[in-house]
């Protein structure tokens, strides 16, 4: 994939094939905004790009050069992902090792490219040790840093580095690149709206079956839980549970939401011990669970406040949003949105997801 093929980011497309042409490729830079933008992706073929064997301000993706970058083995070419012994940040020896690295010569392209995704989660003496790096560069070097905003990277840093700002792209012109793919017209509109106009996380919602039907079953799950018996809402917060252990497994493998039948209204409650598969669910499917009940609450929000035109991510169920929304005052819409911005906190710190998920259902019940 080259700039050509980029959705939208007009300006940092052209900054950057703009220093391709001239041949004034910056020691370094600093890609920001939201995930989801496309930061990444320009960044790879920014990397192929100023190695491509063609010269020019886009790469080839066709010579020895960008093909070796495209299956990450070029020798100019290094990503430094997280990699602590704890998996939190990018450590100190990574950074030293890159500081070495920088003062041996290219083997095969003109620069040595060092691309840094998660810069905002560089240890403090990592992030030092970069300071030096951007200090006194090698002409042949170009580090490419990537955050989601400036507030975690050293204002030292911010100085010494180009910044290229990702942004949003309008919904109709993220749809619009997802139907070019391919991706039906209904499942490309959903997608646009839910990503919040983010092409590169739209563009993995649509190609994601597992989370599409996690998604519906969620929400069926939340609309029906404000009238179900406590009973019944305890069983719901096991779907909930459920849904986020069935990682890699397909849609018509994902649990159906509990139905609200009389046998259940007279079941008594769980075992208070039980712990559940939350050992085998990774952070991530928790989490996901927790971000589209998010976005569903954000919504009822939005209705209630700005009526059916308001920015909406989950469109589709606009009947539903709208009845609920009536049905709910914005207190307790704002009461469950602020137990699940901390749920997603207590999550990430691996908080019991079976007690995480019975006072969400809790939560949402009338009269708590």
């Amino acid at each position: 994939m080259s700039f050509s093929e980029i959705v939208g980011q007009e300006e940092a497309v052209r900054v950057l094939r703009g220093a391709l042409a001239s041949g004034h490729v910056s020691h370094a830079y600093l890609f920001y905004g939201p995930p989801g933008t496309g930061k990444s992706l320009t960044a790879d073929i920014f990397a192929r790009a100023i190695n491509c064997e063609l010269g020019g301000d886009d790469s080839c993706d066709r010579c020895s050069s960008c093909l070796r970058s495209m299956h990450g083995n070029h020798p100019d070419v290094h990503v430094l992902a997280p990699g602590s012994e704890k998996g939190e940040n990018v450590g100190i020896q990574q950074m030293r090792e890159m500081r070495s690295d920088v003062y041996l010569r290219p083997r095969l392209g003109r620069r040595k490219v060092y691309i840094v995704p998660e810069a905002d989660r560089l240890s403090p003496p990592a992030c030092h040790t970069v300071l030096k790096t951007l200090e006194e560069p090698p002409p042949y070097v170009t580090i490419i840093l990537i955050a989601p905003d400036l507030a975690e990277i050293l204002p030292t840093v911010i100085s010494r580095c180009q910044l290229i700002r990702f942004t949003p792209e309008p919904l109709d012109v993220v749809q619009a690149a997802l139907v070019k793919r391919g991706i039906p017209e209904e499942t490309a509109a959903l997608a646009a709206a839910y990503c919040e106009g983010r092409v590169g996380a739209a563009i993995r919602f649509a190609g994601d079956p597992v989370f599409l039907s996690r998604r519906t079953k969620v929400l069926d799950i939340l609309s029906s839980a404000g009238s179900a018996p406590r009973a019944v809402a305890l069983k719901l917060a096991e779907d909930l549970q459920k849904l986020a252990s069935q990682k890699g497994k397909t849609g018509a493998e994902l649990p159906e939401p509990a139905n609200i039948s009389a046998e259940q209204e007279a079941a008594p409650d769980r075992e208070a011990g039980y712990a559940g598969p939350e050992a085998a669910s990774g952070k991530a499917d928790l989490q996901s669970v927790v971000d589209i009940a998010l976005s569903w609450y954000r919504d009822l929000l939005v209705v209630r406040e700005l009526g059916a035109d308001g920015p909406l991510r989950n469109r589709d169920r606009l009947k539903e949003l709208q009845q609920l929304a009536a049905e709910l005052s914005a207190p307790k819409i704002q009461d469950v949105l602020e137990f699940l911005t901390q749920a997603r906190y207590y999550l990430e710190r691996n908080a019991n997801p079976r007690l995480v998920f019975e006072q969400l259902m809790l939560k949402i019940m009338p009269g708590w």
